[in-house]
Formats: structure tokens, sequence, C-alpha cells
């Protein structure tokens, strides 16, 4: 069999092997993160998206702008199917692991192949090849690879010394592409160098000179995305502030840990403990000092062992050095490690692992390849358990509480999936339980305090935001909480203050626009509420209910010309949203179309046969139309529905009474007051209808009753004087 037909065999071998381990993930849904990158990713969706992902570096979570644009593309292909988004992830860490092989292949390593081998199946790899919103590191792995192909093509040509500058031009493109992918491609240049120095023992000045631009690039990139890390996603604040001792143990102690999983590939979590970095703990420091001396005795014995397992060694270390606490990275307010940290620096220890093998077994066939099917099948196996952790975000974090019962992101998430499906009280348990773990967890104060809301606990509510605040003074979500507890609690003054403070520490954020600007027009304050109107326009641009109120609210304030456009385009969003028609309905009462109202209406009831609410509103607007006959038809469904709801049958006795059934209105305006005798409007109507039957001395009892109730009623007055001065003044 010849070399070329051996390496497709190989290749398809590595293929079939890394789909059956990973199979479970394509039937996974989206988990923690993936909606920020994906489902609720407002750049995938919106017009000018494209534009947004490449031109403004905060529209998305992280300025990795070639990723963003691939969750573009699979979104105009197959929308939110996680199935796509899964599949694609596979493709390209397969085509990594090929990669991986190919490059090995060229530096003439032993064991090139089971090393790819071991990238591509390793359980390690689940949390990176599973998690959707890992795509950035898989694809910066393609292209980072890609890069160093291409340059050691360049640095070690086919045909020394004569050195084809397409490759350098190549890896370079190629490296550009790797960091808008993902930062840590940074790392790159230095393990060029490393294998330069392991392949020649030296480094020229030549060599290092066609390096500096890459490394000059990497600074840029890696200047500015450490600056988003902060400023844009967060990572700023106790939970991200170490001193230089703890940065120290951390970065000694980190590298064992992933290395321990490596070759013991068990109880993988996708959050694991928290370190407790106490500086005057003195064990600690035996972390970095092991790493130390184990690199110097790597170094001093070079020559006898060959410099491969300090190159493996460095490669290991230097593609750990973003993650090792010398910048600050989101994900350690939760944990200090994390499995796909070490997504590509594993490659070193692999390498490594199966040069040794090969050395060792070479004249071995027979057991090298039973101890390489051995290998195969269990990593294989054991990576096709962990990626079913990954089914949904549910199964995930109670994967991760099995792993690690003291994980304060995982009860708080896992309460956070509970409240929303209903089970407000078992998610109390899990948001309790994660911040006894970690008292200072402002998410968790706000999710337990608006737990407490939603069960009518509005005073426990307000407490738990104004508690989170006090650490916490610029929380939006604790300012919304607050707000909306001193809402329920009839405070309003209170609850202006807070969503205004809401909004201003988080300008584009939408429903806390919209909400401000609903309590500002039911203040009277219409004008003030109109900017913060836009401003929820401008952040959802597809919220029907926003569109919805900014109309109302400039249809009240006889802004007739600009309150139709907004109803119309809210309408392209949703032609069949039977509260938006009828309101449109309404508006063209106002302005007199009864003609595009009864069409608004009549689309609406056919859209709502069954929304009791919808069909109240809607046979009042029958009634406003004077087509009392078909009034009195919704009415009597909207009846069937909810018997006693009073507004209806008060609707339908006024249909009664215009379409010439008198008394039987009249009965049922007497039986409606007996239900709810504090009603003024009603007791109005009913003088009105009493007035109309030519009973002026009942008119003015219940008319005088009206006023009772509500002194400034101004409508129920001008009927009373009618009737004083008449006998029957509607007739």
């Amino acid at each position: 069999m010849s070399l070329a037909w051996q390496r497709r065999i190989l290749a398809a071998a590595l293929v079939l092997i890394a789909v059956c381990a990973f199979f479970p993930a394509l039937e996974g849904g989206f988990v923690w993160d993936d909606d920020h990158y994906v489902t609720g990713n407002p750049t995938l969706t919106m017009d000018g998206g494209l534009a947004h992902i490449w031109f403004s570096p905060q529209s998305t979570p992280q300025y990795y702008p070639l990723v963003h644009t691939l969750y573009w593309l699979e979104h105009h292909l197959w929308g939110f199917d996680p199935l796509g988004y899964h599949a694609v992830n596979l493709a390209l860490h397969i085509l990594a692991a090929l990669l991986l092989w190919r490059l090995l292949s060229l530096l003439s390593l032993p064991g090139a192949w089971l090393a790819a081998l071991l990238f591509a199946i390793h359980p390690v790899q689940v949390e990176t090849v599973v998690w959707i919103a890992e795509r950035k590191n898989i694809l910066s792995a393609v292209f980072y690879l890609s890069s160093a192909l291409c340059l050691v093509k360049y640095f070690f040509p086919d045909k020394p010394p004569v050195r084809t500058t397409r490759w350098y031009t190549a890896g370079f493109v190629f490296f550009l592409c790797a960091l808008l992918s993902k930062t840590v491609a940074v790392t790159l240049p230095a393990a060029i160098l490393i294998i330069l120095w392991l392949r020649r023992g030296r480094v020229t000045r030549h060599e290092l000179a066609a390096l500096v631009p890459f490394f000059a690039v990497g600074l840029v990139f890696g200047l500015h995305t450490a600056w988003l890390e902060v400023h844009h996603v967060g990572a700023m604040g106790p939970d991200w502030t170490l001193n230089p001792a703890q940065k120290i143990i951390l970065a000694g102690r980190a590298p064992w840990f992933y290395a321990s999983k490596l070759i013991l590939p068990f109880k993988l979590v996708f959050n694991y403990p928290r370190w407790n970095l106490d500086v005057a703990r003195f064990f600690l420091y035996l972390y970095p000092l092991a790493l130390a001396g184990l690199v110097f005795l790597l170094w001093m014995f070079r020559k006898k062992i060959s410099r491969g397992p300090l190159a493996a060694v460095l490669f290991f270390l230097i593609t750990l050095f973003p993650a090792l606490g010398f910048f600050r990275v989101y994900p350690f307010r939760y944990s200090y490690v994390a499995d796909h940290f070490q997504y590509m620096a594993c490659i070193g220890l692999f390498v490594l692992a199966a040069a040794m093998g090969a050395v060792l077994l070479r004249n071995q066939r027979v057991l090298s390849a039973t101890l390489a099917i051995l290998v195969a099948g269990t990593l294989g196996w054991l990576t096709w358990n962990q990626s079913h952790a990954y089914k949904d975000s549910r199964t995930l974090w109670e994967h991760t509480l099995i792993g690690n019962p003291q994980s304060f992101q995982a009860h708080n998430d896992l309460g956070t999936i509970l409240a929303t499906r209903g089970n407000l009280n078992a998610a109390m348990v899990h948001f309790q339980k994660a911040l006894e773990i970690h008292p200072p967890f402002v998410e968790a104060m706000n999710n337990l305090g608006r737990t407490y809301g939603a069960l009518g606990q509005y005073a426990k509510a307000k407490e738990l935001s104004l508690k989170a605040l006090a650490l916490d003074p610029q929380n939006a979500i604790a300012h919304m909480n607050a707000g909306m507890a001193c809402l329920n609690r009839k405070d309003r003054s209170c609850a202006l203050k807070h969503l205004a403070l809401a909004v201003a520490a988080k300008p584009d954020w939408g429903q806390a626009n919209l909400t401000l600007a609903r309590l500002l027009t039911s203040e009277g304050r219409p004008a003030q509420a109109r900017p913060f109107f836009e401003n929820a326009l401008a952040a959802m641009p597809d919220n029907i209910s926003a569109w919805l109120a900014y109309a109302q609210v400039l249809e009240n304030v006889r802004a007739y010309e600009f309150a139709a456009e907004l109803y119309k385009h809210a309408l392209k969003l949703n032609p069949n949203h039977w509260e938006l028609l009828c309101a449109y309905g309404e508006f063209h009462l106002k302005t007199c179309n009864p003609v595009e109202a009864g069409f608004c209406f009549d689309k609406a009831l056919t859209m709502a046969p069954e929304e009791p609410q919808a069909l109240l509103r809607l046979a009042l607007a029958f009634n406003s139309l004077e087509r009392y006959t078909t009034a009195i038809q919704v009415f009597d469904r909207a009846l069937n529905l909810e018997p006693n709801k009073q507004e209806a049958l008060a609707g339908k006795a006024q249909s009664l009474f215009h379409s010439g059934l008198r008394a039987e209105a009249l009965a049922l305006m007497e039986q409606v007051l007996d239900a709810s005798p504090d009603s003024p409007v009603k007791y109005y109507n009913y003088g009105l209808m009493l007035l109309a039957a030519g009973k002026p001395d009942q008119a003015r009892v219940h008319l005088q009753k009206a006023l009772a109730l509500k002194p400034d009623f101004a409508s129920a007055q001008k009927a009373l004087d009618l009737a004083l001065r008449q006998k029957n003044p509607l007739q």
C-alpha cells in the first residue's frame, strides 16, 4: 500500500473516531453564554449586522469578527437550529486535528498521528467543541495551525537556502485571521521560536526579525482584547484583583492542574472550585517552585534526553500564558481554571506523550497498536459520556453541581432556569445557596430579589436590591429590580428614581428604557418619556410592545401622523398581532376613519377567536362603529369564555339598548350594578339609558350615585343637569 493511501486511511480513521466520540454533541442545545453569542446576538438579525460585527467592536460580547461573521452566515442558513452550529464546531475541530497531524508530520516528529488523535478526542476538549460560544477557540486554532504550517514551510524550505515569501505572507494572513477569531493566538510567534530552537538548537537574527511583525500585531490585538475584557465584558472589581504573589501562585498551580486533567481526565466539570489563593499559606508557593524546577531540570538535561521534552513543556506554558492570571479574564470570577483554556496548550503534552510512546515502542508494532486502540477507546468513551452533560443548560448545571457542589455560578444559573419555568420555591433555594457560598454575589442577590417580587414580597425584593446596590452602586439590574419593587408598593417617586438610574447605568437596555417611558407616561409626562421610548426601540427594534406603547403615547398627545407611522411599522413586523390591530383600529376611530377601523377590528377578530380580553375590546369597538348586532355576537363569545365579566355584560347591555331591546338592556344593567355597585361609569351609562328610555327620575338617582363615587365626573354632571332641566333630554 502506498504512503498516500496509508495517510488517507489514517485521516479517515481520525475523522470517524472523532465523529463517534462527539456524536452526542450533535443532539445538544444552547447553554450558558450561547445567548450572547448566537440566540440573543442582535448583530445576527439586525439590518447592517455584518457591518456592526466588523466596525463596532462593542456590538458583540468580544471583538472576534470572524467568529461572529460565521455565526451570521449560519443564522442566514439555518436560523437558530443548534444542530447546525454543533456540526460546524465539530467539523472545525476535526479540521484542526488534521492540520496538527500535517504540521507534526512536516516537522518529522514521531507519533504525529497519535498526537493529533489525542487532540481530537481527549475529554478536556469537550467543553470547547460542544459549547457553541467557544467557536472562537476552534476557529482560532484552525487559523493558528494553518499559519504555523505556512511558517514552517517558510523557515524550513524544501530547497534550502531558498525561502518563498508567499509562505511567509500566507502565514501572516492566517495569523491575522487567528487573532480575529480569538486573541489567544498571540502566542504563535513564541511557539515558532520554540520550533526553530527544537530543530536547530538556535534562532538566527533573520528568523527573529521575520517574527517581529507577528509579535507587534499580536501585542496590539492583545492590549485591545484586554481593554475590552475589563471595560466591555466587565472583568473589574474584587473578583479579579490579584496581588503579585497571588498571580505567581496561580501561574504555578494552574499548569499542574491542567496536566493532571490530561493524565486523569475524570470529574471534568464546566465550573471547577475557585481556589483560595491565600498568600499566607506557604505550601501554595511549592507549585511555582516545582514548575520552575521542572523547567530548569529539562534545560539541564536537554542534551541527554533531547530538546523535545523542554520544547513541549515550554509550548504548553507559553500557550497557557494568557489564562494564567496575569490578565483579567471574565470567567475568573467563578473559577481560575477551565478546560477550554488549555484547548491549544494541551498539544505540547500530547505531542510529548505520543513521541515518547512511538520511540519506546518503535519495534513493538502489535503492542503499540493495541495500546493505541485501548487509549483511543477509553478517551472516546469518556468524551462520549462528557458530551451528554451539554445537552441543555439545566443538564449542564446539574452535572456541574455533582462534580462541584460549591459552584455558586451553577446554583445561580440553575435557579434562573427554574424561576423561568415557574418553579420559584426551588429557584430560591439555589439563589440562597449561591449567596451562602459567595455572599457578595450580586447576580444571585438580584435574582433572589426578583423571585421575591414575583411572589409578591416586594419589601424583601427591595431590601435585596438595595443590598446589591451597596456592593455595586452602578448595577443596572439592581436598580431595575428596586424600581419594580417600589412600583408594586405604589411608591412611584422611588420607582422613577431607580428606573432612571438603571437607564443611566445601562443606556442601551431596552426593557429598562421601555419601563421608565411607560411610568413617565402614566405620570402625565409624555414629553419626558419620548427619548426613552426611542432608546427602547433602538435597542429592541422587533419589540411590538415598545412600538405599540410609543404609538399610543403619541396618539394621546395628538401627534397623529407620527403615531400612524409607528403603527404601520409595527404591523410590518407582525401583521397578525391582535392587540396591535385593536389599538390601530381604536386609533382610526379617534381620527374619524371608521372604514379602516372596521378592517382592523375584523382582522383582529380572526386572530384572537378565543382571547376574552381581545373579544371584549373588539365588541366595544363594534359598539363605537354602531355595528350593534356584531357587537352582541362578540360579547356573547367573550361571555362564554368568562361568564361573569362585568365589562362585557355592561357593553352587551349598551348594544341591546341601541338595537331596540331596551327592557332586556335595562335588566342586564341592573344585574351588572348589583355585582359591581362601586362603578361610577356603569351608574353613568345606566343613567343615560334610563333618560333615553323616558325614565328621568330613575336616571337622576343613578347619575347622582355616579357623582357620589366620582365627584369630578364631568360627563355625569352634564347629564344630571340635563335631567334636572328636562323631562327626557335624550329622546
